[in-house]
């Protein structure tokens, strides 16, 4: 699995300059209200889905990921303000075409990235300096325009080039899927409007928007897109609604329908509301077939509907779930959705304290990174050395810099760290109470 070890603060929004070391498994972000626990939670899947892509908003930010074969790390840095006009001029003409196409060319980051494989002992570097692309390493030395990184996936794109150049070695590495899905779930029903959206809906329909499932098929392969090109903040498809939609429609059908059998996701939906069966539905709204030989061809599948059944046969839908069924079954399609990594806002929010144990375990391998002002969530961790302590906490707090408040995030410092662990090993006090005494939450 992937994870993201580190991040180095540059230059952020009001964030004071900071470097942030992370658990491989619970990372939990502590303060009041207003702290930028959010910010930083959306700072992160910004990163990890290399989408940093906020117009006007200087940024500078170090990262560095490890995986099974290797690491990636490097720096990425928005463009300086005066070299942005003379850039769109130089753009190719799609991207020129309307404003979204030049905002997208604009929002491209500066990045110099090296990827390491550990298994040639070889490190790989991409770099981006105002119109061109370098890749250096391995015998390698190609420039490529700036179309390859346009638009505020490029960076996304760039790295699934690294990928490439690694699989050409001879070294798979599934990267890029990984990064792709790790999308904030948010701390009230977002992610479930986002997931349950009909094409009538008011929000949704007033823009012209509908969220949608995108799949690919070229040379009778399929691959999934995110769920909703417009806004994917919401994550990808869950591996088993994918599987089943892999096999193909039959001829002549405009939906598919899957029941808790088929799905792992559901059928936990179904354990822990006490129910009967569940079965999803999600419609083909659009098919396009594009040129090639063979020709490529795109489905877009969207009003993803859910129906359960009661244990006395009474039969309900999605929308008649109350709010915490609604947060738990959009958080554990999001989980199915995302293999490495859990980016969760207040987690504990409308569920119940058996369900935010079942949640807690559902996480398993994946590299979480979570906020709760409820101290329920702190009592499912669990720590084997001050070390871990201080890598699993992230302190946040405001501090006022003249006329404006300046965001403080920071790992906790050993002393600290240690004076936590002393006391949790007492095994008297919850971890939140250890936390609120010990003046760190």
């Amino acid at each position: 699995m992937v994870k993201l070890k580190r991040l180095k603060i540059h230059r952020y929004r009001n964030v004071e300059p900071c470097e942030l070391i992370f658990s491989d498994r619970r990372n939990v972000l502590l303060g009041p209200n207003g702290a930028g626990k959010t910010t930083l939670l959306s700072l992160i899947s910004k990163i990890l889905r290399t989408s940093l892509t906020d117009p006007g908003d200087p940024f500078s930010i170090e990262l560095e990921l490890t995986f099974p074969q290797g690491s990636l790390s490097g720096t990425i840095a928005s463009r300086e303000p005066e070299a942005r006009p003379a850039e769109l001029l130089q753009l190719p003409p799609m991207a020129r075409a309307g404003r979204e196409g030049a905002y997208a060319a604009l929002e491209i980051p500066d990045f110099h990235l090296d990827l390491y494989i550990s298994d040639l002992q070889t490190t790989v570097s991409i770099r981006r300096l105002k119109d061109q692309i370098a890749i250096e390493g391995a015998d390698l030395d190609k420039e490529w325009p700036v179309r390859v990184a346009e638009g505020p996936m490029g960076l996304l794109h760039t790295i699934s080039t690294l990928v490439t150049v690694a699989s050409k070695m001879r070294v798979h590495i599934n990267l890029w899927a990984d990064l792709r899905s790790a999308c904030r779930f948010d701390e009230s029903l977002d992610t479930f409007r986002a997931l349950t959206a009909r094409s009538d809906d008011a929000d949704i329909s007033k823009d012209g928007l509908r969220p949608r499932i995108r799949l690919y098929r070229f040379r009778d392969r399929l691959q999934s897109a995110p769920i909703s090109a417009i806004n994917p903040d919401h994550g990808i498809v869950p591996k088993g609604i994918l599987d089943i939609m892999k096999l193909g429609l039959p001829e002549g059908a405009t939906d598919y329908s899957m029941d808790d059998n088929d799905i792992t996701f559901l059928s936990e939906v179904v354990r822990l509301l006490g129910l009967r069966s569940a079965i999803a539905k999600i419609e083909l709204i659009d098919k396009v077939v594009a040129g090639g030989d063979p020709p490529a061809e795109h489905f877009d599948f969207g009003n993803l509907k859910f129906w359960f059944t009661r244990r006395d046969g009474s039969i309900f839908q999605d929308q008649q779930l109350s709010y915490g069924q609604k947060r738990l079954l959009a958080f554990l399609y999001y989980l199915d959705a995302n293999p490495s990594f859990v980016i969760a806002d207040e987690l504990v929010n409308g569920l119940h304290h058996a369900w935010i144990e079942e949640c807690m375990n559902a996480i398993g391998d994946r590299q979480a990174f979570l906020t709760s002002q409820n101290p329920l969530l702190l009592d499912y961790l669990s720590f084997e050395s001050a070390e871990q302590v201080k890598e699993s906490f992230i302190l946040c707090r405001n501090q006022a810099d003249g006329d404006r408040e300046r965001m403080i995030w920071r790992n906790m410092t050993d002393d600290e760290a240690d004076m936590f662990y002393r006391a949790y090993q007492v095994g008297i006090e919850h971890v939140g109470e250890i936390l609120r005494t010990r003046g760190l939450w």
